[in-house]
């Protein structure tokens, strides 16, 4: 199917599925991800963030001088 599909972008991706097999069945074997790690480090990241719509000191010099 990817041969016959003749593009870059297939020819890539069927290579990236090959190099990544043994750990993508893994996957499908046990259930197991990192999802919860990537949760906490979202939720981290989203926390030191300044609030949606504020302006940032230097938004706010910018405007009244």
């Amino acid at each position: 199917m990817v041969k016959t599909a003749a593009r870059p972008e297939a020819n890539r991706l069927f290579r990236t599925v090959c190099r990544w097999w043994k750990e993508i069945e893994v996957l499908i074997i046990t259930g197991a991800t990192t999802g919860m790690v990537e949760a906490n480090n979202t939720a981290i990241k989203t926390s030191n963030a300044p609030p949606a719509g504020t302006a940032t000191q230097t938004t706010t010099n910018r405007l009244f001088s």
